[in-house]
């Protein structure tokens, strides 16, 4: 059999080396873009020739490429040649490929879902869109019924939110809204979009019980109300069958002597005829259901400091007085029968004036140091502004004080 001319030579060398070489190419690629991409290193030219000699010399031995006969080695170093060029390629190729692919991305991002042009050309100047409810308020199984106020509000209902934000977004905020201004136990919300919403709510499982301690009871009593109660005051609720201590819950008021609920519309209840709730502990609780009526008693809550620091005071015999520093009180001062608390300058009339109005505004529960700083008083006062100062609150033992004061009037 003659041997193969050498034009067939070189056409077998190129078919042989695009067989091997794309499989060889490819596996070069992967590796060169690995440990660029992870490692941040390259594949010399020189380590890609010796890494696809043992893997070209397996494939072709394995397909039967290499035989005996000295007129195979054109075919075969044609062929070497293509492996080469194209597993070189690979290697730049995957090099470039790991250099461009941001590295912080390393797992494909999931594209959400956004509202739809239609929707995106009702969005107004602010930037935001309305969300309308779509169909019928479903319930969820196991909850509940919704009133029929909130029902029909919530199928009334739109609500305006950023336009620029994904679905899953807007869904989750609305649910939010919807849960915190109608308090809602549970909410679920589908926006597609067009921008209307498939709400599925239910209501609170436990209203009043979840305010009631472990170990109490929650009991309504029919009283005549006190002006002013509010939920959370501390009662004492006189029936005939004794007194019992509780927290109010809720207040009920009734208009004159009709059946019809009336419930007060502000933080604090009118005097008049109605209910209330009240928690009380388990073992009274009898006593309340027993009763057709109550009477209801507020317990006072809290205690004034300043009024607890004078009783004190009085207690030992001493007190604190506002004195105009005559001579006779700096006197006093000098010799420590009197200690002074705060100091003021001369003001006058119109100052004295201002500080009496805006005095006038000041709640109890305000710092003391601060309103005496607005209207000029000096708190633990240094030995300068006691010699400067015209008048001063001084504390120290009653019968000193009145002989102060006695002073002074004789000199007026």
């Amino acid at each position: 059999m003659a041997a193969p001319s050498l034009p067939v030579e070189v056409l077998l060398g190129i078919s042989f080396g695009v067989l091997l070489g794309i499989v060889v190419s490819f596996a070069v690629g992967v590796f060169s873009f690995t440990i660029s991409y992870y490692w941040d290193q390259e594949l010399s030219q020189v380590a890609v020739v010796v890494l696809i000699l043992p893997l070209v010399a397996v494939d072709a031995l394995y397909i039967g490429i290499i035989g005996s006969g000295v007129q195979q080695v054109p075919r075969l170093l044609i062929g070497l040649l293509v492996i080469v060029m194209i597993a070189l390629y690979a290697n730049s190729q995957g090099q470039k490929i790991a250099a461009e692919l941001p590295r912080e991305t390393t797992q494909p991002t999931e594209r959400k879902r956004t509202l739809s042009a239609e929707a995106v050309d009702a969005v107004d100047g602010l930037g935001q869109v309305t969300i309308r409810t779509a169909g019928e308020i479903q319930e969820i199984d196991g909850y509940p019924s919704l009133s029929p106020d909130v029902r029909t509000t919530l199928a009334e209902g739109a609500w305006r939110l950023p336009a620029d934000l994904p679905l899953p977004e807007l869904e989750r905020r609305l649910e939010d809204q919807l849960r915190t201004d109608h308090d809602l136990g549970e909410v679920s919300v589908s926006i597609d979009g067009r921008g209307r919403a498939t709400i599925t709510a239910a209501p609170p499982t436990a209203g009043v019980a979840s305010q009631v301690p472990d170990g109490w009871r929650a009991v309504s009593v029919a009283a005549l109300l006190p002006t002013g109660l509010t939920a959370e005051d501390e009662v004492s609720v006189r029936t005939a069958e004794g007194s019992v201590a509780g927290t109010v819950l809720g207040i009920d008021r009734t208009a004159g002597d009709s059946d019809e609920v009336v419930p007060d519309g502000g933080a604090t209840t009118a005097s008049g005829e109605g209910r209330v709730t009240v928690a009380v502990p388990a073992s009274a609780a009898g006593t309340l259901l027993d009763a057709e009526r109550g009477r209801i008693v507020v317990e006072p809550r809290g205690r004034r400091h300043d009024f607890e620091a004078f009783s004190l005071l009085d207690g030992t015999d001493r007190t604190i007085r506002r004195l105009t520093l005559t001579p006779a009180v700096r006197e006093a001062l000098a010799d420590d029968e009197i200690q002074p608390l705060a100091v003021r300058g001369d003001v006058d009339a119109a100052d004295a004036e201002v500080a009496d109005t805006d005095s006038t505004d000041e709640t109890p529960d305000a710092d003391p140091a601060e309103r005496g700083a607005r209207h000029g008083w000096t708190f633990g006062p240094a030995q300068a502004a006691l010699e400067r100062a015209e008048e001063a609150f001084v504390v120290g033992e009653t019968a000193v004080l009145r002989r102060l004061d006695e002073q002074t009037e004789a000199a007026r």
